[in-house]
């Protein structure tokens, strides 16, 4: 309420136009029915447009696996991004205040988090800014005093059940007892200290990103170690939450531990090592590199390839198969590439699927003449184990007819006889790559 009493005060200065999101949280009963008919009131009152969720926090925590808060912060911005995809709206005002930054250093300290987490809550974030850091909640009760504004209090603030309430009453409470409330602000200040060294850091770790680390053919990250290991380890760690960052999203982040286990790997671990962090992500040490990549999404066994349009794989792939005449091609042909391949379309037995190897596979590479099992033409080709599985195969109806970016069938070849040729093509899918190495 102080937050808006003062974006209220200032909007026909700064040309603000103003409207307030509410949540409802389906948590306190009558108690939050009523927080919101006295926002709902407000709004009215002030003439400022009033938007309005109520949303299922238990149900969606239960369904989801994840606690009441972080359930309740996941549907409080998905509302809010919503609005914010209206070209109408340009930024996200939160009201989060000194003491709140406080418990935020607190509670990522004691969770493990490196500067990234000791930073707090950052005063802009794209288009979410907290213009309240500066004051403390005894200042803000003071200036809602000084101008009679109304408030309410969630009583769920005292309720020990939350991790956040524990640091507030446990921790901080008695820090402000013993050392005054001015460590409010000592701790803030200690946040802006980390994120100004965080922020030289990840400034510095750009080169060595994109040095050291590059994308696999299907959608993997390789790191390599010697000239990782060549910077210092802040950066060396600064280099890992970018790579995860590519794979889970910007969210995502390494605890202390998860730190010490990807870097012990490369500085100790034999090559085949694996180990699997933040519960999707694989690192496995092959020769000077550490691979990187997600657990492959469960889906049917084989999947169906039609001419002309691209197929996804699995998430990291997609496929495609033309049917051409071999006269359009005769240039084409004469220029290899992996992820390209030409077959004789008439030697070919429809339908086509794809899908990765399974125990016992077999077929002929091109130019030999007697069948070889996949995993033995895995293991003469070199190809690390860690990627033998995310190799998707292209299969006719008598077996397969291309490892893709490996090899072809002999049976499938183009010969002085091929009229009709299949041209198939593959491609990785990066969802997020932004790596230029």
């Amino acid at each position: 309420m102080a937050l808006f009493d003062l974006l209220c005060r200032i909007r026909d200065k700064m040309d603000l136009s103003l409207s307030v999101a509410h949540v409802h949280h389906g948590l306190r009963g009558q108690s939050a029915d009523e927080d919101e008919a006295f926002v709902r009131s407000v709004c009215k009152d002030g003439g400022v447009p009033f938007f309005f969720r109520k949303v299922d926090v238990p149900g969606f925590a239960a369904s989801e696996k994840r606690s009441i808060e972080e359930a309740g912060r996941i549907l409080r911005f998905r509302f809010f991004k919503e609005l914010l995809d209206d070209p109408g709206f340009e930024k996200l005002a939160l009201g989060h205040q000194a003491d709140d930054q406080a418990e935020t250093v607190l509670l990522n300290l004691i969770r493990g988090s490196g500067l990234r987490g000791a930073r707090g809550i950052l005063p802009a974030n794209g288009p979410v800014i907290h213009p309240m850091l500066f004051a403390t909640r005894e200042e803000i009760e003071t200036y809602n005093a000084f101008r009679c504004i109304e408030y309410r209090t969630d009583p769920s603030n005292s309720e020990r059940l939350f991790r956040r309430n524990r640091i507030r009453q446990d921790i901080l409470r008695p820090l402000k007892l013993e050392f005054g409330e001015a460590v409010v602000q000592k701790i803030g200040h200690f946040g802006e200290t980390a994120a100004e060294a965080l922020d030289f850091i990840e400034h510095e770790a750009v080169p060595a990103y994109e040095h050291t680390a590059s994308r696999g053919p299907f959608g993997e990250i390789l790191l390599d170690i010697f000239p990782l290991l060549s910077y210092f380890r802040t950066v060396q760690k600064a280099v890992l939450c970018r790579i995860f960052r590519e794979l889970l999203g910007e969210d995502a982040s390494l605890t202390a531990e998860e730190y010490r286990r990807i870097l012990a790997l490369a500085e100790k671990g034999r090559s085949g090592l694996r180990l699997k962090v933040s519960g999707v992500v694989h690192a496995v040490r092959s020769g000077s590199r550490l691979v990187f990549f997600k657990d492959l999404p469960v889906q049917a066994e084989s999947i169906p390839v039609r001419p002309g349009a691209w197929i996804h794989v699995d998430g990291q792939s997609r496929i495609r198969v033309e049917i051409r005449q071999r006269t359009d091609l005769s240039q084409d042909l004469a220029h290899g590439h992996p992820f390209t391949e030409y077959m004789d379309c008439d030697r070919i037995r429809f339908p086509l699927s794809v899908r990765h190897y399974g125990p016992g596979d077999r077929f002929v590479p091109l130019g030999m003449k007697k069948p070889k099992k996949l995993k033995r033409f895995f293991i003469d080709e070199k190809i690390p184990n860690y990627l033998r599985n995310r190799i998707p195969i292209l299969w006719d109806a008598d077996g397969p007819v291309w490892i893709v970016g490996h090899r072809i069938d002999d049976r499938v070849k183009i010969t002085r006889e091929t009229k009709t040729i299949l041209k198939t093509e593959a491609a990785p899918i990066h969802h997020h790559s932004k790596i230029t190495g």
